[in-house]
């Protein structure tokens, strides 16, 4: 009995650090203000050039276009979200275009843009996944928070990668 009773302890203590060490490799991990703006290393030069000003623009103005179609979706929680979003976010221009911004990021600050970036392609796959609707099927209230959350989690990650270049 005693084995079994210092079994268990030392079992359950091991699956316990193995999973805090999973789950949680280091102190921060996954946390979403893990690194602050102000602590990101920037390529001065690379800032300035037309190329990722450019891209900074074009940045701001997907953020623009999801908040219109945002503002949109609250006016009428029927709208063709996906189609609108498709035609919005081309995700292969998108990318070309968070990949131009974070160029000037270093190395270590890439490890917390990148993250960014993927969470904005993300974000635009489930909001097209989301919004999607049989046809004829008016969209449920369920569904329209559904929705509105990742409208919410887009704008949210638009906002933190433009914080990184201002």
């Amino acid at each position: 009995m005693a084995f079994v009773s210092s079994f268990a302890g030392v079992s359950s203590g091991g699956i316990a650090g193995v999973l805090s060490r999973t789950f949680f490799p280091k102190s921060g991990f996954n946390a979403p203000e893990a690194i602050k703006p102000a602590d990101i290393a920037k390529d001065v030069e690379a800032l300035n050039s037309a190329s990722v000003k450019g891209a900074i623009q074009k940045l701001a103005s997907y953020r623009d276009a999801a908040t219109a179609l945002r503002k949109d979706f609250k006016a009428d929680p029927q709208l063709a979200v996906g189609a609108k979003a498709r035609a919005l976010f081309t995700i292969s221009d998108l990318r070309n275009v968070l990949n131009e911004v974070d160029s000037i990021f270093d190395e270590d600050s890439q490890k917390e843009t990148d993250r960014v970036v993927r969470r904005i392609i993300q974000d635009v796959e489930e909001l097209e996944t989301s919004a999607a609707v049989r046809p004829g099927t008016p969209r449920s209230p369920k569904k329209v928070d559904r929705v509105e959350r990742w409208f919410e989690k887009l704008d949210s990650d638009f906002e933190r990668l433009l914080s990184f270049v201002q």
